[in-house]
């Protein structure tokens, strides 16, 4: 069972503010709150709801939370934005810990607990037909990576990626990711990790490019 309450307020974002102050006091806030409960009836341990290592024997799992997230994001001036989100999570009302393993709360202590991160924290700089975007952020629009955002909080990685879209009908897609966060944890980890790669320490480079031949025909 989940239930959520979002908010979004924007105000004409894409505008350029005129002073750098006036763009840090007009930018856009994003807020979900969120409970969730989930149980269920088995011993099955599937990676994509916990990565946790040593869940319980028990066949019953389950937790009970309430968490989400509040976002920020400047006005663009020069050019140019900063953002930030912060993602938590707490219990309701206790969690056993032999009942963990579905991914809901922070299990990597053993237990289940709140935890509270910086998910995004990045700079955008965008002109027409350009956008660059550095540090930690969402990546929902890129196919090459999930935000598998099923729990309170999404995946979000730390890395850089480029658009261009001077060409009609025509994007492509730059991007380098070095670390991940999983959903319910507040820490990045190397993306060999969160991919479960071995014998490697590079992060992961990626080069996608959408063409729409539709533009191209009278």
């Amino acid at each position: 069972m989940t239930t959520s309450l979002g908010l979004t307020t924007a105000n004409a974002s894409a505008q350029e503010s005129d002073t750098f102050v006036d763009a840090l006091l007009n930018g856009e806030v994003k807020a979900l709150f969120r409970y969730s409960a989930q149980r269920r009836n088995s011993n099955l341990h599937v990676l994509q709801d916990s990565t946790t290592p040593d869940i319980s024997d028990e066949n019953l799992q389950y937790y009970s939370a309430a968490g989400g997230f509040l976002g920020y994001e400047t006005r663009p001036w020069r050019h140019l934005s900063f953002g930030a989100t912060v993602y938590a999570a707490i219990p309701v009302p206790e969690n056993p810990s032999d009942r963990k393993g579905l991914g809901g709360l922070y299990e990597g202590n053993g237990d289940q607990d709140a935890y509270a991160a910086l998910g995004e924290a990045f700079i955008k700089i965008q002109k027409p037909g350009h956008l660059l975007k550095a540090g930690r952020q969402e990546m929902p629009d890129y196919r090459f990576v999930s935000l598998s955002n099923i729990r309170f909080s999404p995946i979000t990685h730390s890395g850089v990626v480029y658009e261009n879209t001077v060409a009609d009908g025509l994007q492509f897609n730059f991007g380098y990711i070095a670390r991940m966060k999983e959903r319910n944890d507040w820490r990045f980890i190397d993306m060999v990790r969160g991919a479960r790669v071995r014998d490697s320490d590079r992060g992961k480079q990626l080069v996608r490019g959408e063409y729409d031949p539709d533009n191209f025909y009278d």
